[in-house]
């Protein structure tokens, strides 16, 4: 955890965050310390980047600590007295079409909706493996538009994105442009700091 008190970790698990994650500190992540620095100053200041409705996008190779420093921004959020929610549209995907969920499709679709709301609503959403969920061929409509509503939703009310991701902006500018139109590409260029995790 970056700042702010201790949180049960059971509580830490209703807020989307992973036991691999928990009692982590930031120098667990391999990235350097300009990336280190970056992370401390946005997470000392978040009440702050609340009022602003400023973001991050994290980006760079596998196994470099973005979804680390994700977790632990939220973490530091949460020990502050903040909401925080860690999701995986991946996972909501998958519980669109109730894939293997419990108590069938009637039961994904409640705990769709739940999730949707409860997502537009943190004060810190945070969006793992955005390029990994998006980008590939067979991301579905559902997935597509919830991405495009909760990104357009957010920004309305000034509620910062935290993205992590293996590409740059610059890169997935033009197929982001492409699914959702320039405004959401726009809108995650001007509301998120990016930084390089590498």
């Amino acid at each position: 955890m970056l700042t702010g008190k201790r949180i049960l970790r059971s509580d830490l698990h209703d807020f989307g965050i992973m036991d691999a994650y928990i009692g982590k500190v930031i120098e667990d992540a391999p990235c350097g310390h300009s990336c280190h620095s970056q992370i401390i100053r946005y997470a000392e200041k978040v009440d702050a980047k609340l009022r602003a409705g400023r973001g991050l996008y994290l980006y760079g190779g596998s196994n470099k600590g973005k979804s680390l420093l994700a977790n632990l921004v939220a973490q530091s959020a949460l020990a502050q007295g903040h909401s925080a929610l860690v999701i995986s549209l991946s996972f909501l995907s998958a519980v669109r079409f109730g894939g293997g969920f419990e108590g069938g499709k009637d039961a994904a679709d409640r705990f769709f909706k739940r999730s949707f709301m409860e997502f537009l609503q943190a004060d810190f959403l945070i969006i793992d493996d955005l390029c990994d969920a998006l980008m590939e061929e067979r991301a579905n409509y559902y997935l597509k538009a919830t991405f495009h509503d909760t990104v357009k939703y957010r920004a309305s009310c000034k509620k910062p994105l935290i993205v992590t991701t293996r590409m740059g902006l610059s890169d997935t500018a033009p197929c982001i442009e492409g699914l959702f139109g320039a405004s959401v590409a726009d809108t995650l260029r001007t509301k998120c700091q990016q930084v390089f995790v590498g």
